[in-house]
């Protein structure tokens, strides 16, 4: 059946109610990974962990019934967390946190149902946000927003569908107006338009 070819148990030549642990290698970016995962009469239960080449825990994560259920994190080689998240009914649900290898927060994404829902913001090394977008059922809608280190609004622009629908504006660190554009559907409509007067496609940098 369907679920017995996607556990992976057929190719593996192993029978559809087969208990116990399975320890795999493979490669995966040019490094050869392991994987060590259980399984309760053929499908995924309990602890599923995979390793760097130097032995170091890449993934850990749970199954229940042969879905992914509870914490997830992934691992920088070095061991230091690089994302953690987690998974109800084989969805991810609640805050995705991911990090900078030296521990700093690095983004916060929100999942309902498997989904974005909700704010995702991304920061600098100094903790200050770097970017901001709200989704509504996996889609950037809304208001976006990007931001110098300091703090001090860098862009914004609007979204419809992830796409940037509207105006978008961008700003010099002290404030005051670079430029601006107008999208359609994530096309720029016309040129966009430098306060120093120079015109040009979406490629043009007003700041610069």
């Amino acid at each position: 059946d369907s679920t017995y070819e996607e556990s992976g148990l057929a190719g593996m030549g192993l029978d559809k109610s087969f208990s116990g642990l399975l320890c795999l290698t493979y490669n995966d970016s040019d490094k050869y990974v392991g994987e060590a995962l259980n399984y309760k009469n053929g499908k995924q239960e309990g602890d599923d962990v995979t390793y760097y080449e130097n032995g170091n825990v890449q993934r850990k994560s749970n199954y229940k019934n042969g879905k992914q259920e509870g914490d997830v994190v992934f691992y920088y080689e070095s061991g230091n967390v690089m994302s953690r998240g987690n998974f109800k009914n084989g969805n991810l649900e609640g805050e995705v946190m991911l990090y900078y290898e030296d521990g700093a927060d690095s983004a916060h994404i929100n999942y309902k149902n498997g989904k974005q829902e909700g704010k995702e913001i991304h920061y600098y090394k100094s903790g200050n946000k770097s970017n901001e977008w709200n989704y509504t059922n996996d889609k950037r809608e809304g208001i976006g927003y990007g931001y110098y280190e300091d703090g001090a609004v860098l862009w914004i622009c609007n979204y419809k569908h992830t796409a940037r629908e509207g105006k978008c504006t961008w700003y010099f660190a002290d404030g005051h107006i670079a430029g601006t554009a107008v999208y359609k559907n994530d096309e720029l409509v016309g040129l966009k338009h430098c306060t120093d007067g120079r015109l040009g496609n979406d490629d043009l940098n007003c700041i610069q």
